[in-house]
């Protein structure tokens, strides 16, 4: 359940906070007692420390609450969802909510979350409303334990394309390789060295670089390359070779506007789009499905789906606005 009104804390919010019980591992984060943490003090029982959190309800029940706090001029926030709503994708609603309100408070500093390693959940939850991990930290948690905490920064996304100077290949290789490698190893391991599947995807790529109409274009978010799209074009066909970007990346809208940045690319006169796809791919099978285009056979190895279909199947998709 989902609400966008939030309020700073009270005691009432402190009392259900305090009783909420989380089974392992995440009982690490279960309070003491209500009566014990007004004892000792502890900040969410504090009245000067109310507007340091937004708790979200949902008529009497506390659904979430977030945390604001403000040191060496960097703002930390968390998030504390109901064990009774976790796990149902509510968190990053909540966590954007504070964001929002964290930016109309503190537009000039850094907002950063710090989580235990482990926590998978929640560093997932963090990625997805755009931090991204900057380093990592052995320190000692509440419990005085020695723990590995995860640092994560927020940032703001800027998603630009640009084409492939082919002088430059040789020195940022590495970087697409890279990409390529993590992606496709979860996919379809080609059961080689990292270093031999390098040397031979170098030199494909490296040779067909040579021909004028093939090209290759770079996806960076900010200054930093997250991706790439390889494709020729030929009389009549627009072949698209290779498309990889960042895990972290999907579903944020890169995929709709390489193709904005692409289209006006295109020569009016292709007619057909072509493309392969590893038969393992299941994700990239459907995009090309999604497109309009047609499975025509497996290529020489058999490892790779042929899929062929019309430019004008591709721009209706296109033009639809739909997502992948």
């Amino acid at each position: 359940m989902r609400t966008a009104n939030f309020k700073p804390m009270n005691p009432e919010a402190a009392k259900q906070i305090c009783s909420w019980r989380y089974e392992p591992p995440y009982s690490v984060y279960n309070y003491i007692t209500y009566e014990e943490a007004v004892k000792k003090q502890a900040a969410i029982t504090q009245p000067e420390n109310a507007e340091n959190y937004l708790c979200f309800w949902n008529d009497d029940k506390l659904i979430a609450y977030t945390s604001i706090i403000l040191k060496d001029e960097k703002v930390y926030i968390g998030i504390g969802v109901s064990p009774q709503f976790c796990g149902q994708g509510s968190g990053n609603y909540y966590l954007n909510k504070t964001l929002f309100e964290v930016k109309k408070r503190y537009p000039l500093n850094e907002i950063w979350v710090q989580v235990r390693s482990w926590n998978e959940r929640a560093i997932k939850c963090y990625r997805k409303s755009g931090f991204v991990e900057k380093h990592r930290e052995i320190i000692y948690d509440r419990f005085n334990d020695k723990t590995e905490f995860v640092f994560m920064r927020f940032y703001k996304m800027i998603i630009s394309f640009s084409y492939l100077n082919k002088s430059d290949f040789s020195t940022i290789s590495n970087d697409l390789f890279n990409i390529l490698a993590d992606n496709m190893e979860k996919i379809a391991p080609t059961g080689n060295t990292r270093e031999d599947d390098y040397k031979c995807w170098y030199q494909g790529v490296s040779d067909g670089l040579n021909r004028n109409k093939r090209q290759i274009i770079l996806i960076k978010d900010n200054e930093n390359i997250i991706g790439f799209f390889q494709y020729y074009t030929n009389d009549d066909t627009f072949m698209m070779e290779e498309i990889q970007f960042k895990p972290e990346y999907k579903g944020k809208g890169v995929f709709r506007a390489l193709y904005s940045f692409i289209i006006p690319h295109i020569n009016e006169d292709i007619e057909f789009v072509e493309a392969y796809a590893s038969i393992d791919n299941d994700k990239s099978i459907g995009i090309l499905e999604n497109f309009g285009m047609t499975n025509i056979g497996l290529n020489k190895n058999g490892r790779s789906c042929h899929f062929k279909g019309t430019y004008a199947d591709l721009l209706k998709w296109y033009h639809s606005g739909s997502n992948l």
